[in-house]
């Protein structure tokens, strides 16, 4: 067992969404209950007996508060000696060439690179040219006061639980395993993936639900989720029914209709067992100088996916 938390970031504690969900798996790699005489799990999957233990459970789904601090709620809902797996979405580091450009730099002085060489990190770009949307840039927009909340909640993390959470860059073996099945969302087809996961047992990961829509189901996917009223509500309910076949829902899930957070708090979740199952392609695939990589962060998709319909 393993517990997985999705966390929307934001500024403000009361506009984060927080999902805590875990996920059975087996010492060899295959999800707990597998085997003969249960029925056929999603996608193609494993057998199971009783409750599909092939997908996460989603157990806690609520907004963070301004009485309590975000990491305590956090660090109450992990488990103690139980491996932890968190997915931010936030930038979790900055470009490189920025720090590089601007340690030296005096007013006045032309900094002497392209905007976006400065502002936008390794990962920005990667992911642009895969799925053709640009994640905002920590190097210049207001997603930066984000970063460094979403950084600030990790060290306090880190303090009150007593774990190390490093922040996870590279494609090295996963610590545990879990079933090497595709997500529900993806269509059959070629699912391999070209790394096993970039994890230690207690790991913080970089996530962008709204790129993982677009990657696993095309631009035009549930458009206008994020919008206010009752269309944007109606989207949001229909998500969460295309989610049943990603997630188990033991807590209430309905509250994500109305609270577009918490919808991405659990798609964060859906984000990280992509990582397990390997389906996200790591830097060192691409040819990327891993030592800007650790300093800037990656944004793990599953890229190596064929795409849903929308």
């Amino acid at each position: 067992m393993i517990d997985i938390l999705g966390i929307d970031c934001a500024t403000d504690p009361r506009n984060t969404g927080i999902a805590h969900a875990t996920l059975e798996v087996g010492s060899h790699g295959a999800a707990a209950g597998s085997g003969g005489g249960g029925t056929a799990g999603p996608a193609g999957g494993p057998e199971t007996r009783g409750p599909d233990t092939s997908k996460p459970v989603l157990r806690y789904l609520a907004s963070g508060t301004a009485a309590t601090s975000t990491a305590e709620t956090l660090a109450g809902l992990l488990t103690p000696g139980r491996p932890a797996l968190i997915g931010l979405d936030a930038p979790l580091g900055w470009p490189a060439a920025m720090g590089r450009v601007l340690s030296g730099h005096r007013a006045g002085e032309s900094v002497g690179l392209p905007a976006n060489e400065l502002f936008r990190r390794h990962t920005d770009r990667v992911v642009r040219e895969r799925i053709g949307k640009q994640p905002l840039d920590v190097g210049a927009d207001r997603i930066a006061r984000t970063a460094v909340a979403a950084l600030d909640l990790l060290a306090e993390l880190r303090r009150l639980t007593g774990r190390a959470l490093p922040v996870a860059t590279r494609g090295t073996p996963p610590a545990p395993p879990v079933p090497a099945t595709r997500p529900a969302s993806a269509p059959p087809g070629d699912a391999s993936g070209t790394a096993e996961g970039p994890l230690t047992p207690d790991a913080a990961l970089e996530v962008y639900p709204a790129g993982r829509l677009i990657a696993l189901r095309g631009e035009g996917y549930r458009r206008g989720y994020r919008g206010s009223g009752q269309a944007a509500e109606d989207i949001r309910r229909a998500m969460l029914r295309d989610l049943e076949a990603e997630v188990r829902y033991e807590a209430d899930a309905e509250s994500a209709v109305a609270d577009v957070d918490l919808l991405d708090a659990i798609i964060c979740v859906c984000a990280v067992v992509d990582v397990l199952r390997g389906h996200c392609t790591p830097p060192e695939a691409l040819g990327l100088p891993l030592d800007e990589i650790d300093r800037e962060g990656w944004i793990w998709l599953p890229l190596s996916l064929p795409r849903g319909g929308s």
